[in-house]
């Protein structure tokens, strides 16, 4: 028997890129975190678990949280090109298979957004292994 474990995590959603194929409204979310020093970071990006009613309801949500520049405070590295940026207001419910030890999630799918939650809340701490500095 083969069961496959999963972990869940809330993230701040920082953007979106453009969606390809015949996706509609955007291909994934970028999903960051809090450290305990107030200072956002990338986590991922997640563009998996969506049906097409739920990428137009986040899609309509962050529209007026769009803003021109990133709002992470630490630079990232391994963004995707020409990402569309938000207002860190909402947060994403995410299952993955485990954290990296560039502290990324592997895997994600996205499971909904959590509106009972504050992005400001979202503040992870270390995992074993890993590092938010």
């Amino acid at each position: 028997m083969k069961i496959k474990c999963t972990g869940r995590e809330e993230f701040v959603i920082v953007g979106w890129t453009r969606p390809g194929g015949t996706r509609r409204h955007f291909g994934s979310l970028l999903l960051g975190c809090y450290d305990a020093d107030g200072r956002l970071y990338y986590g991922a990006r997640v563009g998996t678990g969506s049906s097409e009613e739920r990428l137009r309801d986040v899609y309509m949500r962050l529209q007026p949280l769009e803003r021109r520049n990133s709002p992470l405070t630490v630079k990232a590295t391994d963004l995707p090109p020409r990402p569309h940026w938000a207002e860190p207001k909402l947060v994403a419910e995410v299952r993955f298979v485990e954290w990296t030890r560039d502290r990324h999630v592997r895997h994600p799918s996205f499971d909904g957004l959590r509106e009972d939650k504050k992005a400001r809340d979202e503040v992870l701490a270390p995992r074993a292994g890993t590092s938010l500095a």
